[in-house]
This record gives C-alpha cells, sequence and structure tokens, in this order.
C-alpha cells in the first residue's frame, strides 16, 4: 500500500503480478475514497490466520523519511498510511511486524528513526487497545 510506480521498474511489477500481488499505488492513497483499500485489506485479513507487516520506510515523504535508500519527494504523510495499519493491527491476526529501509547515514536529525519507532509505538497501542 502506497508503492511508488516511479521509484519501480515495471520487472517488479510484472513479478508482482504473476505471484498474484495486490497492491495500491501512492495516489491511491490520497484519493477521497480509501474504501478499496480497506475493503481489499478486510478480504486479505478474512483469508489467513497470521498476518506480518512490513513497513517500508522509502514510502513516507523525505520530510518525514529521509534516511532510506530512495527518498521520496512525493511520499506519503504517515497519518495517510495510520488507518490501514492500524486497521491490520487491529485484526488480532497481526503477528510480526518489521521495518525496512533505516539509513542512519542519512538519517537527518533522526527523523527516520524516530518515525519508525512512533509506528511501532502506535501498533503496539493498537494492539493492546484491541485486547
Amino acid at each position: 500500500i502506497g508503492i511508488q510506480p516511479a521509484s519501480n521498474n515495471h520487472q517488479l511489477f510484472a513479478t508482482a503480478k504473476t505471484c498474484g500481488a495486490q497492491w495500491f499505488n501512492a495516489d491511491d492513497c490520497l484519493d477521497d475514497d480509501t474504501t478499496p483499500i480497506t475493503q481489499t485489506i478486510e478480504t486479505f485479513l478474512q483469508q489467513v490466520d497470521v498476518v506480518q507487516l512490513s513497513i517500508d520506510m522509502d514510502v513516507f515523504g523525505a520530510a518525514y523519511a529521509p534516511g532510506v535508500s530512495a527518498p521520496a519527494p512525493l511520499g506519503l504523510s504517515p497519518h495517510v498510511l495510520l488507518p490501514f495499519i492500524r486497521q491490520v493491527a487491529l485484526s488480532q491476526k497481526l503477528k510480526l511486524v518489521d521495518i525496512a529501509e533505516v539509513n542512519p547515514l542519512y538519517d537527518i536529525d533522526g527523523r527516520t528513526a524516530a518515525l519508525a519507532a512512533r509506528l511501532m509505538e502506535k501498533i503496539i497501542g493498537y494492539r493492546f487497545t484491541a485486547g
């Protein structure tokens, strides 16, 4: 959710399609109606027993996450993705979370690390809220 087509080559999309993967571009996340995303997540959650959530920090705008290998000038605000992260966390099927693409060498003022930590804090909070 939130993939940047300009930052990923056609072969990656072809491989994902061959594997049956589903995705939503960053622009899809900015639509006024994100129901297709939440419905896809809900359908996925109904089909599985356990979920791993992988958060690639490249999805966030460079102002939020400068310490990544490919800073995204038109990346997303964390607030755009939080509802989707919350939906997965509240499902009680979330058993593993990983955060990828944090590079301390490029992390201005520790912004990327701070965002990663805050996301984990939110996920833990959602899990305990859901009981």
